[in-house]
């Protein structure tokens, strides 16, 4: 999927979006190694998403992980269990969350995204990121998310609660005002990592 100037700019009024609209177009562009880029197209917005493959052993209990893990110090040589399905996901891998452009009708959004999903043949169908309640977004955006999940909720879809959203509240004035919340250990430790080439 190439994006080009007559859509550039539908990219940049998404609901949802903390990072640079240019780094979605990117991420479309270019996407990772085995990521295919998808474009839902809902009464004429653009919803970004992707095909690849989903390890289903990422999200398995811990006994299958076990039984995995047994299964390589058995045969060390071995790749191990691999259990991969074509998956269809609705977000990106550079946004915090999931993006939807403003006034999207949810009935049509589900109606295209199980048609993309059943042209590529796909085993699964996932909206990822959906945020509840972010302090980083508006109470509008967060009121949009509650009715998704309502929606999804009420049309078949099976709701996953994911990880807290770890977030730094920036109420300091300089680097030194927020170290010095540390210990004196912590703060030594976080000093030498900031002076890491990984830290421009």
């Amino acid at each position: 999927m190439r994006v080009n100037a007559s859509n550039k700019n539908r990219f940049c009024d998404f609901l949802n979006l903390l990072e640079p609209a240019g780094l979605v177009r990117a991420f479309l562009r270019e996407p990772p190694e085995n990521f295919e880029p998808v474009v839902l197209n809902v009464n004429e917005a653009n919803i970004p998403g992707f095909l690849t493959g989903l390890n289903l052993l990422t999200t398995a209990d811990e006994k299958i992980k076990r039984l995995e893990y047994g299964i390589k110090r058995l045969l060390p040589g071995s790749p191990g269990i691999t259990l991969k399905a074509r998956t269809i996901f609705i977000g990106t891998t550079v946004s915090e969350y999931c993006l939807f452009q403003r006034g999207v009708d949810l009935e049509d959004f589900v109606e295209c995204a199980v048609s993309k999903f059943e042209e590529h043949r796909c085993r699964f169908l996932v909206v990822k990121d959906i945020p509840l309640n972010s302090p980083l977004l508006s109470a509008g955006e967060n009121a949009f998310s509650e009715r998704l999940i309502s929606f999804l909720a009420g049309n078949g879809f099976t709701i996953i609660g994911g990880q807290a959203l770890g977030f730094v509240p920036v109420n300091f004035s300089s680097t030194n005002e927020y170290l010095t919340r540390f210990s004196r250990s912590r703060r030594k430790d976080l000093k030498r990592k900031l002076r890491s080439p990984m830290y421009p």
